[in-house]
């Protein structure tokens, strides 16, 4: 008899099935077996088998359909869980940050399947969005690379899954009004982006903006809402998002009237016309 969870501890098997064009039933595996063995690695400090393996394998199973219904169910009620997504919630820099992290990215994964599938009941997919919020909020450790054991990416895979919530073909209005509130959130956390954090929150944003899902007044209010912080990084954190969203805008339409909007608040901003320097009506 396969001792499956043995079997995926092992990397080398884990590539031949990712060479394998996952061609199931795999040596008489198939990919629901899989899924939920390879759930337990993205708690793993070792980055290989957690991200370049695991999740990778994990991802390309929900995002090709390879599960039913129930199967996708089984596998986010495991990741939702508080052994998964909300393990040591609110705890900083130890390793339960691994299995946070790379849960929300298995819910992000099963979102973006189902955009395309609509498998899951509407209901389901509102409290899926409801769950990845809270967890948005309640996460204190917001650390990107860990020495020795890889990437966290703890506001960068948070922004995916936001992002992931908000382009559902059944989020509402007054989700992606929440979405929105809990990116500015994000973006005003303590601790200073270093791994492209700004890129990934304003991402979601950008499609958001893009796809016309949200009223430019509410985005116009929205952005005049970050303003100068009292804490240098926080403050740094709001210039670079904005820059951020400033250029994923104006890349795809320069006339866009959010630019002009995202434009005055990054002259607050700045440190020559925060100080005085240049005047702000230039």
């Amino acid at each position: 008899m396969l001792d499956l969870r043995a079997m995926v501890q092992d990397k080398a098997f884990l590539e031949t099935i990712m060479d394998s064009e996952f061609a199931f039933p795999y040596e008489g595996i198939n990919a629901p077996q899989l899924a939920l063995s390879l759930m337990p690695n993205l708690k793993s400090t070792d980055p290989v088998l957690r991200d370049d393996l695991s999740y990778s394998i994990l991802a390309r199973i929900l995002i090709e359909g390879l599960l039913s219904s129930a199967e996708v169910e089984e596998l986010l009620n495991i990741a939702m869980s508080d052994d998964y997504l909300f393990s040591g919630i609110g705890e900083e820099e130890n390793d339960t940050v691994f299995s946070r992290t790379f849960s929300i990215l298995v819910i992000g994964a099963a979102l973006d399947s189902d955009a395309e599938t609509r498998i899951l009941a509407p209901e389901r997919i509102h409290h899926i969005v409801s769950v990845v919020l809270e967890y948005a909020k309640r996460k204190k450790d917001h650390r990107g690379y860990v020495d020795g054991k890889g990437w966290a990416h703890a506001v960068a895979h948070t922004a995916d899954a936001l992002d992931s919530c908000a382009h559902h073909p059944v989020c509402t209005v007054e989700e992606r009004t929440a979405i929105l509130h809990t990116i500015a959130e994000l973006v005003v956390c303590s601790d200073s982006f270093t791994h492209n954090e700004d890129d990934r929150l304003a991402f979601p944003v950008y499609r958001i903006i893009r796809a016309q899902q949200i009223t430019y007044d509410y985005l116009r209010d929205w952005i005049l809402d970050f303003e100068p912080q009292e804490s240098t990084v926080r403050s740094d954190n709001v210039q670079h998002f904005l820059q951020s969203l400033y250029f994923l805008v104006f890349w795809e339409d320069v006339n866009h009237p959010i630019l002009q909007d995202i434009s005055v608040q990054l002259k607050k901003l700045n440190t020559f016309y925060r100080h005085g320097i240049l005047p702000m009506n230039t």
